[in-house]
């Protein structure tokens, strides 16, 4: 009884983050555009070179996180907009 309860919870909770995941996308196709953050002084993950150009690992996952949507939704000219 207990399992069949967690199964169907389970169940519904995956069909709910597919939902809002496709939610998601349709909003950045539609929009043209995906807008992410960084902090200017997180070293190693993200920080500013220069006065504009952000660097570090968290940059570089999520410029491929950004390559992947832009496959998803089939947009190869999404645009990216950074907000510090």
């Amino acid at each position: 009884m207990k399992l069949s309860i967690l199964m169907t919870a389970v169940l519904l909770t995956a069909g709910l983050a597919t939902t809002a995941g496709a939610q998601t996308l349709q909003k950045i196709a539609d929009s043209n555009k995906i807008t992410v953050s960084y902090r200017e002084a997180s070293v190693p993950f993200s920080y500013l070179i220069g006065s504009t150009k952000a660097v570090g690992f968290s940059v570089e996952l999520t410029e491929a996180i950004i390559d992947d949507v832009r496959k998803k939704v089939k947009n190869p000219t999404l645009k990216w907009l950074t907000c510090p």
